[in-house]
């Protein structure tokens, strides 16, 4: 399943989301350490000894209903908003959903159609290649970690906040993850990962580094297509999640979660559509910075990152430098995950995308090269 640094970037993405409510952020900004240590929290039954279920509230199956988020409100009603006035609680638990509603898309959209129902391999390398796949999201995630987050998620205290985890196992939970984004830390990812395949640390990173094996192991089997679009599916449902709990107090707390994403689209997803970007992403020059490169089958190179300025739209011509590295001039032929529609339609501020450049090889680019669009009257 996603790991706390995947689930930490959501919160990092949302928190800059256009369309969270102002009364939302506000919250989430006055409490971002309870936030966090919600988002991270159903994995605490490591520290807990609580078995899987007991936390995520949902079977490995291809299909879950109802979600997870309202098992655990039929389960323990005491959680529902209308009974909770610590507004650190409250964000907590919102953190809590987002994660389960993230976990739930994990597995119905990529685990079960890729790895457990897939043709291809036999099953010791669809656990090796799952593994992979998580270091490497992992080691993309991490990346995005402001310095701020170790400070705030080290400071999230938690009183009786959850009937089924304990404090103590929490706060345990909570360092564990902190230890790893504090100033000069490293991750422990890839050695937990590797141990569960019978490798050490430093082969997996030598995987994920590769972008040889990481094609031939990974992207010809997951396309990053279909990754781009879970993950978009996961930020979906798990921002809905958060608004629903924490902005719509006339939501019966039992239809959190709910519709679920493989049968309609979300009222929030339906708002984020329609919703008019801030004018400052039309003004602004376009840059981003690329974070992955992957030689796609079928696609050509594509690139990953995410937008800190300006619109990006299918068909733009861009400019793609980097130090000691030639100037390259191309333009945009297909983005992969989804793309928002409305005035705007493109890929604006905040959004982490993947697209396809057309004619241009995986060895003519470097990790750090920014990509930018030539002046309008250029």
């Amino acid at each position: 399943m996603p790991t706390p640094f995947m689930h930490m970037a959501f919160a990092e993405r949302l928190i800059a989301d256009p369309v969270l409510p102002a009364g939302v952020r506000d919250l989430l900004v006055s409490n971002w350490g309870a936030f966090l240590l919600g988002s991270v929290a159903p994995d605490a039954r490591v520290s807990s000894g609580i078995d899987r279920v007991g936390t995520h509230f949902f079977e490995y199956v291809p299909h879950i209903d109802p979600s997870a988020v309202q098992v655990m409100m039929t389960r323990y009603p005491e959680l529902a908003r209308a009974g909770l006035s610590e507004a650190a609680r409250r964000v907590f638990i919102a953190g809590y959903a987002a994660h389960l509603m993230m976990d739930q898309i994990w597995c119905t959209d990529l685990l079960f159609p890729i790895f457990f129902e897939g043709k291809w391999g036999e099953q010791t390398a669809q656990i090796l290649a799952l593994h992979v796949l998580l270091s490497h999201t992992d080691q993309r995630d991490r990346r995005l970690m402001p310095a701020s987050h170790y400070d705030a998620l080290a400071s999230a205290t938690p009183a009786h906040w959850l009937p089924f985890i304990d404090d103590s196992a929490l706060v345990v939970w909570r360092d564990t993850i902190a230890s790893q984004i504090a100033p000069g830390a490293e991750s422990q990812t890839f050695a937990i990962l590797g141990k569960r395949v019978n490798m050490t640390a430093e082969e997996v990173v030598a995987i994920v580094n590769d972008v040889a094996r990481m094609n031939a192991m990974i992207w010809t089997n997951v396309p990053p297509p279909k990754l781009a679009q879970t993950e978009e599916a996961m930020y979906s449902a798990a921002r809905s999640a958060v608004i629903d709990y924490l902005d719509k107090p006339d939501l019966d707390d039992n239809s959190l979660g709910e519709p679920p994403m493989q049968v309609k689209r979300s009222r929030v997803s339906e708002a984020f559509a329609n919703a008019k970007r801030p004018s400052i992403a039309s003004n602004e020059p376009f840059r981003m910075i690329i974070a992955e490169i992957v030689a796609t089958k079928g696609f050509g190179t594509a690139v990953i990152g995410r937008v800190e300025n300006g619109i990006l739209r299918k068909g733009d011509a861009v400019i793609i430098s980097g130090e000691n590295m030639p100037i390259i001039y191309t333009h945009i032929t297909m983005f992969h995950g989804f793309i928002h529609s409305g005035d705007l339609y493109g890929a604006v501020p905040g959004d982490n995308v993947g697209f396809s450049l057309h004619e241009v090889e995986v060895d003519q680019l470097k990790v750090g090269m920014v990509i930018t669009k030539p002046p309008v009257d250029s």
